[in-house]
């Protein structure tokens, strides 16, 4: 045979008992060995067969992950990062330096790690419900059967009936016992994940191009083969740094020490990478690292170079059966500077402040309902990315050159890793750069054609085209798919057919429905498409959308209800928080995309409304929520449902949906002007008024008001918050209310005592009456008496709100004193001028407020906490900084 594989059963030694040969094993490995194990009895109706491969080298070890879960190991490991601190260069005038500058904090975290801690090792344990009664029952069922090998004997049979209850018994009565004892909300959220399948013991084989692969380290290095290395160098574009005349910059700081610790210790700690430092480990040596990571990450910047110890990532393959990788983009880009100086696509989120996929989907229905108002249809196409820095400063341009070149990565499938493989071309995987590069590059592709009709989120496009025919629309929208080939084949980016979908949209049923072309392949539209988590129809009626989710959550609220009766379960309580952590976020998933509200205007005549037809839909949602309430609640199946609502403390799906509704309607006001959902809902302005016409004919025809502009107009107009630059917050020396109020009385006394004469301090505090009324006070006190003192009301307003005014009129209170210094200069000026003596201090009880004075602003307080952040600069230019003190309780 061609596999040359041979029998490795003993001649004429049968495997059963009655003289037959049932199992036979085969074998292309030299030497190997097969006996049959008659005493080895395993409850079967055949022998145990025993093979030996002798000289099968064992597959490659992972690379151990070291695990620092003590106080005490973390504790070493701070003592010998400081202890080896001080031997780092710290030189970073070339590249060649900045390269052993990393190489040394490498080796330093990962040495200290490796002496301080302990390598992390996979450990098994017994099935928990494994009782003393099982054992009995287990070796009393194995030595009747090894009596009686056929097990055709009545004893055997009792023997393993009884054997089967006593595990039966144990299994319920410890998950029983365990489901009892839960009385908190998170370990019915473990429950929850009960649902997930923990999937197979050992993964299929890998089929590759044909070629089937079986062992671990054969499917590692087929998956590198074909994640890793399915493009070369010659898949480069033929000039990537093609010079560029643009009269806008984006600015870029040359200092960036806060960035710095921000972009350190203020990540995830989901994944901490192939050296198994983590962010917790990072904070606890900062104080001995950070001015070294600082001065890495500034000469990086400074010289455009990426240090060779950071080029080697390490890709995890995860199973994912029945639906595509998931691509997350992280928040690490300036989301300030691309909206500000336009560096992404208005309608391309994924990196940006509040833009969400769920505002994606309803910018395109709103497009969509548009186009219905005006009798038109609409076609849909979504491209799927397989697999130019015109703006930026040089140095960053550079380092990105730097980051891109002798990359090398290795794979981790299960518990194999492959050795380190150059990367000839393409972003690397794993590094949080990657994909903002990703989202720079492909900017290009939404300013293609018609501009509006881009929506794009991560490596997902969309094209939207508006006409009066379907064959008008498909036409236009196969134009833009080969119009955004060629761009792509011209820049080295692949968009993968068999991932592009189609959907027509249309007010009633087409008689056809015309295909798009993506090069040579036809694709034609089917019943619903989903993009980026929302299923579209042609109608826009959400059928579809609704019955997946509700399936989803309906397959939560059964689960919960399995755990529970009228006996036996945990709280109810610890069930309700899991029904409003896990099924109706569920149930409600893109509400405010899709939800029209009870009543919506008719396309032929808008100023009439009528029922929005939604009540097939609110059904079938409420009786996957009625299920969640039988979970919470031990009560007879008898019992009403509106008693089951009043007692869960769970109103009913349309409330619930006009709660979701009303919510996204604060949002849309809580959005800035930038966003693409604004645009949309921003109310025309009034016309000019011509005298010499009659006003009958100058009146403007009002927009239809859509889904998105109805909800909208739930909640009257008001200021729009500004997008501000986001601010690095300084390292604060000690935390705030670190004592006791005893203590900090203290505290305060004594600094109080020690302050130099013809110090001002302010003292203001906010709060709310018992009728509701929100209202603040200030008080300017200099050497022991009341100099200056106010009170004002904010209506309506928070209690938040007051803190915030009442500190801005406490300080704007003692600038206007009249015993300033004459030479004194103002925020806007940075020359030095002659000292002063005044000193203003603001004494605060509301920490909240003072911690978020320079980041980023609640919306109810921006412009007053912007308004203080200035007046606070003021005071520290008009005062010498060893007598501006800012103290906080």
């Amino acid at each position: 045979m061609d596999n040359q594989l041979s029998l490795l059963n003993p001649v004429d030694v049968p495997t059963n008992a009655r003289g037959n040969a049932v199992d036979l094993a085969f074998s292309n490995i030299p030497l190997a060995d097969a006996v049959v194990e008659e005493y080895l009895a395993t409850s079967s109706d055949h022998f145990t067969l025993s093979i030996t491969l002798p000289e099968l080298a064992p597959a490659p070890l992972p690379i151990g992950k070291i695990r620092l879960s003590s106080d005490e190991e973390l504790k070493r490991f701070v003592e010998l990062v400081e202890a080896g601190a001080a031997a780092v260069p710290v030189t970073t005038t070339s590249t060649s330096e900045l390269d052993d500058l990393a190489s040394a904090l490498v080796n330093l975290l990962g040495c200290a790690a490796r002496a301080a801690g302990r390598p992390a090792r996979k450990t098994t344990h017994d099935a928990l419900w494994w009782t003393e009664e099982c054992a009995k029952a287990a070796a009393n069922y194995g030595a009747w059967r090894r009596v009686y090998p056929l097990g055709f004997d009545r004893e055997v049979q009792l023997a393993k009936r009884e054997f089967h209850n006593v595990v039966r018994r144990a299994k319920h009565l410890y998950w029983r016992n365990l489901i009892d004892s839960f009385s908190d909300s998170d370990s019915v959220f473990r429950t929850v994940r009960w649902l997930k399948s923990p999937g197979p013991f050992q993964a299929p084989p890998l089929q590759v191009d044909g070629r089937v692969y079986e062992t671990q380290l054969e499917k590692a290095n087929a998956l590198r083969r074909a994640t890793l290395e399915r493009r070369t160098a010659n898949d480069d574009i033929a000039d990537p740094w093609g010079s560029v005349n643009t009269r806008q910059t984006v600015p870029f700081a040359d200092q960036v020490s806060f960035e710095t610790r921000d972009a350190t210790l203020c990540t995830g700690n989901t994944s901490p990478g192939s050296d198994n430092i983590t962010v917790r480990m990072l904070r606890a040596v900062w104080h001995a690292i950070g001015s070294l990571v600082h001065q890495l990450y500034q000469g990086c910047l400074s010289i455009g170079h990426h240090p060779k110890p950071f080029r080697e990532a390490e890709v995890v393959m995860i199973a994912k059966p029945g639906r595509r990788d998931l691509f997350y983009t992280p928040r690490l880009a300036p989301p300030w500077a691309s909206v500000h100086f336009g560096v992404l696509h208005p309608q391309q989120a994924g990196a940006l402040p509040k833009w969400s996929a769920v505002d994606l989907v309803a910018a395109l229905v709103h497009d969509i309902e548009e186009a219905f108002t005006r009798k038109q249809v609409a076609t849909l196409v979504t491209l799927d990315v397989q697999g130019a820095f015109d703006r930026w400063p040089p140095n960053l341009a550079h380092w990105v050159d730097s980051f891109m070149q002798d990359r090398s990565a290795r794979i981790r499938y299960q518990d194999t890793v492959t050795d380190s493989s150059p990367l000839q071309c393409g972003l690397p995987q794993g590094s949080p750069v990657s994909p903002i590069l990703f989202l720079l590059y492909t900017e290009p592709v939404y300013r293609l054609g018609n501009a509006q009709g881009r929506f794009g989120y991560a490596d997902d496009t969309a094209i939207l085209r508006v006409g009066n025919s379907l064959d008008e629309t498909s036409a236009e929208a196969s134009h833009h798919v080969r119009e955004l080939v060629s761009w792509g084949a011209a820049n080295g980016i692949a968009f993968d057919p068999e991932k592009t979908e189609v959907m027509h949209f249309s007010r009633t049923t087409p008689k056809t429905a015309p295909p798009v072309l993506h090069g040579e392949v036809e694709k034609r539209p089917d019943r619903a498409m989903r993009w980026l988590g929302v299923w579209l129809d042609s109608a826009l009626a959400f059928k579809t959308h609704v019955e997946k989710w509700t399936a989803k959550a309906q397959a939560v609220a059964f689960h919960l209800r399995k755990l529970t009766n009228t006996k036996h379960g945990p709280l109810p309580s610890a069930v309700r928080r899991a029904v409003y952590a896990c099924v109706i976020p569920v149930l409600l998933y893109v509400t405010d995309a899709w939800y029209p509200g009870p009543t919506s205007p008719r396309w032929t005549k808008p100023s009439k409304e009528g029922p929005s037809g939604i009540g097939h839909l609110v059904k079938k949602m409420s009786n996957a929520l009625y299920t969640s309430l039988r979970a919470i609640l031990p009560v007879w199946r008898t019992t009403p449902t509106n008693v089951l609502h009043r007692e869960a403390g769970i109103p009913p799906v349309p409330l619930l949906l006009d709660a979701r509704r009303m919510a996204f309607a604060a949002r849309l006001k809580a959005l800035d002007e930038a966003h693409p959902l604004v645009k949309r809902t921003s109310r025309p302005k009034a016309p000019i008024v011509n005298k010499m016409i009659k006003l009958k004919y100058q009146k403007q025809s009002q927009p239809f008001r859509t889904r998105l502009r109805r909800t909208d107009e739930l909640l009257s107009s008001c200021p729009r918050p500004a997008l501000l630059q986001r601010g690095s917050a300084e390292e604060q020396t000690a935390p705030l209310q670190s004592a006791s109020k005893n203590g900090t009385t203290k505290r305060f006394r004594d600094w109080l005592q020690a302050l130099p004469p013809r110090t001002l301090v302010v003292y203001s505090d906010g709060s709310r009456s018992a009728e509701g009324h929100v209202g603040y006070g200030y008080a300017v006190r200099r050497d022991g008496s009341t100099v200056l003192s106010g009170k004002g009301r904010l209506e309506p307003a928070e209690v938040f709100d007051d803190e915030a005014k009442g500190a801005l009129e406490g300080l704007k209170a003692a600038l206007s004193l009249p015993s300033r210094p004459p030479r004194a200069y103002g925020a806007r000026r940075a020359t030095p001028h002659k000292r002063c003596s005044l000193s203003s201090n603001l004494w605060r009880e509301n920490t909240e407020l003072w911690s978020s004075v320079g980041s980023q602003a609640m919306l109810t307080s921006q412009v007053t906490r912007r308004r203080m952040l200035w007046q606070r600069q003021e005071l520290r230019y008009r005062n010498p900084p060893t007598l501006l003190r800012h103290w906080h309780i």
